[in-house]
């Protein structure tokens, strides 16, 4: 390209840019553009340019202000400020003010509200910083504009908030002279004078309270003020007047008592007595009239006291009285007076016994019989008590009185005088005859049976009981008689009579109760859950059939659906201090927050051990067991005669693990309570503790022992079995094929006080003799054999940690075993129980071979849940680490294994064991599978173990099955 061209180019692209210029649109029409289009960003570029050119243009300053604040830009305060200073704009300090608000920083919030007072005198702004100071308890600048406030609206209610923030001088002062003036409203003057009995300034309210006859203001509400100064000054006078006001205004006798006090204090005996007149003829007051009569008997006014004593005892029925005045007029010798009031109490006699019992008395005493009789003769049998009786006919039995004795014999409370009338009416001790048997088979007798056969031995009691439920048809009898048997533990009585209870009226809420009850105690919850349905569809909001309900629900382990029962207790529950809500806040929330209102309810039902009992389980079940312990010694009085209370102190040993007292326990409770029917349980758990501590034959024994004392359960029974095996002499034989190998193996062991086992195992070609010793539960091992030693020791220290020394042939691959591969094997393992269903445990070993120089270090950290009853998870974690080369596939290696499975049994000697996952090894997942099935009787126990899984060695799959038989030489 010559010159003459790019001359050309030059020329028009100068032109083009000239042009550009011309045209390009100035400030002004930038910010209208962005100003519609709402790009806020171009909107502040242009205003910054904008100010630079005219920096004083305040117009321009406010845009970009608000153009600031839109942006929400870091630099808008501070240039709100600046605007502010220039030009006092309210707009602008209000922002300011409102910035700071939303960000919380009352500091600024009150520096910038006093700016704007000062310059707008706004009695709102004087408002808002009273409120703001309030709210940041500034109270000396919150007195300070208070002050200010007072002095513009003179308003009463600032004097008061003056008064609240701890400015009293003044505002006291000045609301008491405004009171004096007269220039507060009432409840301000009772407000006032409140402050000043608070300042202990009585002369101030002592004027004030006179000035405006405060005694007629509110005096229900100001009482104690009012009450508090006179007594201050200890002006008798205006107290009565006050009494006086507040008993005519309440009723309330407390007021009424002190007016009392007042006229007694000042011996106005007549004026006393002439205040209860008034009353009691207004009123009818009991108390007035006990007033009444205890002050004309002080003042020696007998024939008042005894008239005003005949309406006490006529109005009351009351026999004790009633003897009281006829006593009097005996020995005053009023017989007109005396007679008069017989004549009073006759004419209601026969409705009411007391006033019936009280004329035979009289009677008796004044030894006219025949009038005594006549009186008895016009009642039935069972309305009399059995002194009556005795006191009337004096043990003389005749035709006319005899069903009165026989009457008296079920009500009788003399033991004597019962043995007397029972020897009479049955000489040959013939109890059970039809006439008794009828006699009893009432509704509601349950009670009179009860009260008869107290002099009866427990054994003789419950013949007795159990031979009337035979007879009886009436369905509330029997449940009362069912109940009685559940509280004696008797449970096969207690659910037979519920049922008969129940086939001949179903509602029966005392038997529905009960059978549901001992259904529960037996552990019988399906049984339980039935009968306690039919009757919260009775009685639906009955708390204690809640409660039980959710107790059920809990223990067959739904504890959503229990917890919704012991809400509904809490719900319905008017009384906050039974034991069925306490017990039911418990279980929803902790022991603690009901801690005190079980230990008041225990102490005011004199320290009931089944109330104490209920109280300790709630701590057993948050395994509080110390605090239990605690507690029982603090009931160590009732624990001594309460077996229930001994039982709870052995469960909380045993689950302490604290055998040695336990059995102290347990020993010296069987010899005081030898037929308990919890010994059995507390046997079986001392069995498991021994067990779980590997003392497999103390455990053994205490199984026994708990199932000779009668217990029987499919656990206990596999338990026997399984340990009849372990501690009995076998032969035991496997075979089969595992990652290519093929396996076989003899073993015979003896069992005595230790073991001894001798076993040929058989790999491929390779055949290895052993023997081994150990102690009976294997807390040691020593072994020797063919390229074969082992000494190994467990549960050291009591816990469950086992080391071992072991020498042998590698048994991984055929490879290892044809080649004679041997190692040495130092190595331990940790596992234990976590909570009731997670288990962890960890194992380390080191190998190290002869002949060769590879050594191998292997980690493996398990972790298994039993998340259900059947199924479990199981997560693994393999680490090896391995040194020098070798020719076997051995390699480091680092991965986790995730399998879940499950347990359980076919039939009664058959179960099973599955379980599949996956292993994540090399970037690769490896799926495995497991199922093994298991043969148990008393004598044979085989199993078939296979699995399908990947081989390390040989990175290959490898279909793995090993079947198993033992045989035990039991007794």
């Amino acid at each position: 390209m010559n010159k003459k061209y790019i001359l050309i180019v030059v020329s028009l692209l100068v032109i083009f840019l000239i042009i550009a210029q011309l045209i390009k649109p100035d400030n002004k029409e930038l910010s209208y553009v962005y100003e519609k289009s709402n790009n806020i960003e171009k909107l502040k570029v242009v205003y910054d340019d904008s100010l630079e050119k005219d920096p004083k243009n305040l117009e321009l300053q406010e845009k970009y202000k608000d153009t600031l604040e839109l942006l929400q830009d870091d630099e808008y305060i501070e240039y709100s400020k600046e605007f502010y200073k220039k030009t006092k704009d309210l707009k602008t300090i209000k922002k300011i003010i409102t910035y700071y608000k939303s960000n919380k920083d009352y500091e600024n919030s009150l520096i910038w509200l006093e700016k704007m007072y000062s310059q707008t005198n706004d009695e709102k702004i004087l408002k808002e910083i009273i409120d703001l100071t309030s709210f940041t308890k500034k109270t000396e600048l919150q007195k300070k504009y208070l002050l200010e406030q007072y002095q513009k609206t003179k308003e009463t209610t600032i004097l008061f908030e003056l008064y609240n923030i701890g400015y009293k001088d003044f505002s006291l002062n000045t609301l008491f002279n405004l009171a004096y003036e007269k220039k507060l409203d009432k409840n301000d003057y009772i407000k006032t004078f409140r402050y000043l009995i608070y300042a202990k300034d009585f002369e101030k309210a002592n004027l004030l309270y006179f000035r405006h006859n405060l005694v007629e203001l509110n005096i229900k509400e100001n009482k104690d003020l009012y009450i508090y100064l006179n007594e201050h000054y200890k002006n008798t006078t205006e107290l009565k007047k006050i009494y006086l006001k507040l008993y005519e205004k309440t009723k309330d006798k407390k007021y009424f008592e002190n007016l009392e006090y007042f006229y007694v204090d000042e011996g106005e005996i007549e004026t006393f007595l002439k205040l209860h007149r008034k009353k009691y003829e207004k009123t009818k007051s009991k108390n007035s009239l006990d007033m009444l009569i205890r002050y004309s008997k002080l003042n020696e006014k007998t024939l008042d006291y005894l008239s005003y004593l005949e309406i006490k005892a006529i109005n009351q029925e009351d026999d004790m009285i009633m003897k009281t005045i006829i006593s009097e007029y005996i020995d005053l010798e009023e017989d007109k007076k005396l007679k008069s009031f017989l004549d009073k109490i006759t004419r209601f006699s026969h409705n009411n016994d007391n006033v019936r019992d009280v004329l035979i008395n009289s009677y008796v005493y004044l030894q006219e019989y025949k009038k005594a009789e006549k009186i008895i003769y016009s009642h039935s049998p069972k309305e009399l008590e059995p002194y009556l009786v005795y006191s009337v006919f004096q043990d003389k039995i005749n035709k006319n009185n005899e069903s009165y004795f026989l009457n008296a014999l079920s009500k009788k409370t003399d033991e004597n005088l019962l043995k007397k009338l029972f020897n009479f009416k049955y000489k040959n001790s013939n109890l059970f005859t039809q006439e008794t048997y009828k006699y009893f088979n009432k509704p509601n007798t349950f009670k009179k049976l009860n009260f008869y056969t107290k002099y009866f031995s427990k054994k003789q009691k419950e013949k007795i009981y159990f031979n009337f439920s035979l007879k009886s048809t009436d369905p509330q009898f029997l449940a009362q008689v069912s109940q009685y048997f559940l509280n004696q533990n008797n449970y096969i009585y207690s659910k037979e009579i519920s049922k008969n209870a129940l086939s001949i009226y179903p509602n029966n809420k005392l038997a529905l109760k009960t059978i549901a009850l001992t259904s529960l105690w037996q552990k019988n919850y399906n049984d339980s859950l039935k009968y306690l349905k039919r009757l919260s569809k009775i009685d639906e909001n009955n708390i204690e059939v809640l409660f039980y309900l959710g107790q059920t629900f809990e223990l067959k382990n739904k504890k959503n659906t229990a917890n919704m029962y012991y809400q509904k207790v809490l719900d319905n529950s008017d009384d906050k201090k039974n034991k069925f809500y306490l017990i039911s806040k418990a279980k929803l929330s902790n022991i603690e927050k009901i801690k005190n209102d079980f230990e008041e309810i225990i102490k005011d039902s004199n320290y009931n051990e089944y109330l104490i009992s209920e109280y300790l389980n709630l701590y057993f079940e948050q395994k509080y067991y110390d605090k239990i312990l605690t507690l029982l010694d603090k009931y160590s009085q009732i624990e001594k005669s309460s077996s229930l209370l001994q039982k709870i102190r052995i469960q909380t040993l045993l689950a302490k693990k604290d055998i040695d007292n336990s059995i102290l326990l347990i020993k010296d409770f069987e010899n005081k309570n030898p037929l308990d029917n919890d010994l059995k349980y507390f046997y079986q758990d001392l069995a498991n503790i021994y067990f779980n501590n590997n003392k497999n034959k103390l455990a053994y024994e205490n199984y026994i022992i708990s199932k000779k004392l009668g217990l029987e359960n499919k656990a206990l029974n596999k338990q026997l079995q399984h340990l009849n095996k372990y501690l009995n002499s076998s032969i035991k034989t496997s075979f089969g094929i595992q990652n290519d190998i093929k396996k076989g193996s003899i073993q015979a062991e003896y069992v005595d006080n230790f073991r001894l086992k001798v076993r040929y195992d058989q790999l491929e070609k390779y055949g290895s003799a052993k023997a081994e010793l150990s102690d009976i539960n294997e807390n040691y091992t020593l072994g020797l054999g063919k390229d074969y030693y082992k000494l190994q020791f467990n549960n050291i220290l009591n816990e469950p940690l086992s080391i071992y020394v072991k020498k042998e042939i590698d048994k991984n691959s055929v490879s290892t075993i044809n080649d004679q591969l041997i190692y040495k094997n130092y190595g331990a393992k940790f596992q234990t129980t976590v909570l009731d269903d997670l288990y962890l445990s960890s194992k380390i070993d080191y190998f190290d071979y002869e002949n060769s120089n590879l050594t191998r270090l292997r980690l493996e950290n398990s972790v298994y849940y039993n998340f259900t009853k059947r199924y479990y998870v199981n997560l693994s974690y393999i680490y090896e680490n391995v040194k020098n080369q070798n020719a076997y596939g051995y390699d480091d290696l680092s991965y986790p294994i995730l399998a879940l499975g499950s347990n359980d049994t076919i039939s009664k000697n058959l179960s099973y064991n599955y379980n599949t996952g996956i292993e994540y090894k090399n970037s690769d997942y490896n799926p495995f599978v497991n199922i093994n099935l298991y043969y148990d009787n008393k004598y044979l126990s085989s199993s078939l173990v296979s699995s399908f899984s990947k081989d390390d060695l040989t990175d290959k799959y490898n279909y793995n099955s090993m079947i198993n038989f033992s045989y035990n030489f039991i007794d």
